[in-house]
């Protein structure tokens, strides 16, 4: 839907405001010569508006663009007195905001709430974003037009820190794009062959996780069930978390766990018929929420393939572990070296008697 105004008051013409589109074909009979605006008032569904057009119609009946978007809007030679002016819309952009976590890029957070401004060329914003969303399933999707715009995160995902800068972008009318104030933490790429633009922005967390598996030593596809608790390490005043693990479904959850500290999870109740580790474990949660573990020897150590999973394994009872392939086998002889010994000086005792 367009309309034609009269470019000196900016009024519409009369009788000619409005327009129906016929084959692609919008007619305005019986305009006088004189400077017009041409202005679209509404797009077709999925593309962009074109800026306002003044025009020139002469005493001659030439057609004259004066203001115009000329990758857009140019003038073909029409039949008899009908002038024919050739408008093209663009298709809008799929504009994607996808968050994720800074350390782990594959893991995408939800419930990221953002406004989107729509700008002029000097970065000028009004008080009302054009778009506000949340991300699901970390992204965040709405279609644009080119242009430019501002991008403001308003509210971080649960358990990150939010980001509070203002991210200054442009979308060019070919799909490139450039955002003007980048960081390490965003990237920005041009559009797809699907015009697809997609602004990525990694958050750093506030809070950590891991999940805890308990296994028997020497099986370990066997679950255990056992009690654990866990402590910040150095706080008096910190409250244990105590938790279960069963021998039927999932593995145990710590979570919402401040990073850059050190936790002492200890095991309080061994399972049946199994030996209870005795000593505390120390975990150190990193400031991008990595997981180490200080001392867990050949009992307590990371998943292979999820840095966030603990596996515990437990001895069964009078079970020793094998240690580099010889088990207690010199802990067996020195015994006997031991025995030899102390025979050797009980019987040199009996002789001196």
């Amino acid at each position: 839907m367009v309309q034609v105004l009269i470019n000196g008051s900016m009024t519409a013409l009369v009788g000619n405001s409005y327009s129906h589109v016929d084959n692609n074909t919008i007619n305005f009979p019986n305009i006088p010569p004189g400077e017009y605006v041409l202005r679209e008032i509404q797009a077709p569904s999925g593309y962009t508006k074109i800026r306002d057009t003044r025009l020139q119609i002469g005493e001659d009946g030439r057609l004259t663009l004066l203001d115009a978007d000329q990758a857009l809007v140019s003038v073909e030679t029409g039949q008899g007195d009908t002038l024919v002016m050739v408008a093209k819309n663009l298709r809008t952009f799929n504009f994607q905001i996808k968050k994720v976590d800074s350390a782990n890029e594959t893991t995408l957070l939800d419930n990221a709430r953002f406004s989107i401004y729509k700008t002029d060329v000097n970065w000028t914003k009004g008080d009302t974003a054009l778009a506000q969303g949340v991300t699901s399933a970390g992204i965040y999707q709405i279609n644009l037009e080119h242009g430019y715009y501002i991008l403001k995160e308003e509210q971080a995902p649960s358990g990150y820190l939010l980001n509070q800068k203002e991210y200054r972008f442009q979308i060019n009318h070919d799909g490139s794009i450039l955002l003007h104030n980048p960081d390490a933490t965003v990237s920005l790429a041009r559009a797809d062959s699907n015009r697809v633009v997609v602004f990525t922005m990694k958050n750093t967390r506030t809070t950590s996780q891991f999940k805890l598996a308990k296994r028997s030593y020497r099986d370990s596809a066997q679950r255990l069930e056992a009690t654990f608790e866990l402590k910040e390490s150095g706080n008096a005043q910190a409250t244990a978390v105590v938790k279960r693990t069963t021998t039927t479904g999932a593995e145990v959850l710590f979570d919402n766990l401040p990073v850059g500290k050190t936790y002492i999870l200890k095991e309080t109740v061994a399972p049946d018929g199994y030996q209870k580790i005795e000593k505390e474990i120390h975990i150190d949660i990193g400031a991008d929420g990595a997981i180490t573990i200080q001392d867990g020897g050949d009992l307590v150590s990371l998943d292979n393939t999820d840095s966030h999973l603990i596996i515990v394994k437990n001895l069964r009872k009078g079970e020793y572990p094998k240690t580099g392939g010889i088990g207690i086998i010199p802990y067996i002889a020195l015994g006997g070296v031991m025995m030899l010994v102390a025979l050797a000086v009980e019987l040199r005792r009996k002789n001196i008697i």
